[in-house]
C-alpha cells in the first residue's frame, strides 16, 4: 500500500503495520538516527548505514540508502515520478510480493523544498553478508577465477532478472 506518511520534515510511505508512532519519532530525525548508524559504504554521492529500529513490537537492523543530491533538472523530473528512494521502494515491494529475492523493503523518506529535493531515504531490512553482483563478479575475477563459478554467478543473475521481470519490474 503506498499511503503517503509524515514524519517530522520528512513525507514517505511505510507499510500500515509499520506506522507506529515510536518509528516515526525516530525517523522524524534522520540526521541524529544516521549519527548512531553503522556506516556501510561510502563514497560517490550515496552513502548505506544500518541502524536498529523499532519495528512491529520489537526492533530490527534496517539498512538506510542515502541518496545524494542531484541536480535541479533532475529534481524536477523526480517531483512527477517519485525520487529514487521511492522508486527503489516501490521496485523492492513488487519484487518483495511476487517471492523475488530481495531484503524487505520497509519505507522511504524525502524531503522537499519546493520542487528541490533536498533528502531522500530507502529502508529495507538488513540482511548480513548479502552481496551485490558487481561486487561477487570481482570477488571472484580478483581470488577465484574460475570460467565455471563465473558462468554460476551469471547463470544466477539471469535467473534473477528474469524473475524481477516476471514480477513487473524492467
Amino acid at each position: 500500500e503506498h499511503a503517503a506518511i509524515q514524519a517530522g520534515p520528512y513525507r514517505g510511505a511505510l507499510p500500515p503495520e509499520l506506522r507506529a508512532p515510536e518509528l516515526l519519532a525516530k525517523l522524524a530525525d534522520m540526521p541524529a538516527l544516521l549519527r548512531k548508524a553503522k556506516p556501510l559504504a561510502h563514497g560517490g554521492r550515496n552513502q548505506l548505514a544500518v541502524a536498529e529500529l523499532p519495528l512491529a513490537g520489537g526492533a530490527a537492523q534496517v539498512a538506510i540508502k542515502v541518496f545524494g543530491r542531484q541536480a535541479p533538472p533532475k529534481d524536477w523530473i523526480d517531483f512527477s515520478r517519485g525520487s529514487k528512494a521511492c522508486r527503489s521502494w516501490l521496485a523492492a515491494a513488487a519484487l518483495h510480493k511476487a517471492g523475488v529475492g530481495t531484503p524487505a523493503p520497509v519505507g522511504y523518506l524525502d524531503r522537499w523544498q519546493g520542487r528541490r529535493l533536498l533528502e531522500s531515504y530507502y529502508l529495507s531490512i538488513f540482511e548480513e553478508n548479502l552481496t551485490c553482483f558487481r561486487d561477487e563478479l570481482n570477488r571472484l575475477y580478483r581470488e577465484d577465477p574460475v570460467c565455471e563459478k563465473i558462468m554460476g554467478l551469471m547463470q544466477t543473475a539471469a535467473a534473477a532478472i528474469w524473475a524481477m521481470h516476471e514480477a513487473g519490474v524492467v
